[in-house]
């Protein structure tokens, strides 16, 4: 839930192109959870995978990914892209 005080904490591992880069822990509590959940800076260009692993799910709780900010040199009209990856 939104605004949820719970003490339960998520562990998790997150991977860029099957490397792990890092073991963040996310709490479900409103006050102290992380609303961006990853980030990885300087990724050459090109094209990546990305996966969050959750060490301990839980029945209770969940974590919502819904987005991806992606900064690049290059301007990218991301509607037009993600129209363009829904179509494939």
């Amino acid at each position: 839930m939104w605004a949820d005080t719970a003490s339960f904490v998520f562990n998790t591992q997150l991977y860029v192109d099957d490397k792990l880069m890092e073991s963040p822990q996310l709490p479900a509590n409103y006050t102290t959870r992380r609303y961006e959940i990853c980030w990885k800076c300087d990724l050459q260009k090109g094209k990546h995978t990305v996966r969050l692993k959750i060490l301990n799910p839980s029945k209770e709780y969940s974590i919502k990914a819904l987005e991806a900010i992606i900064y690049s040199d290059k301007l990218i009209d991301g509607l037009l892209a993600n129209e363009k990856a829904a179509r494939q």
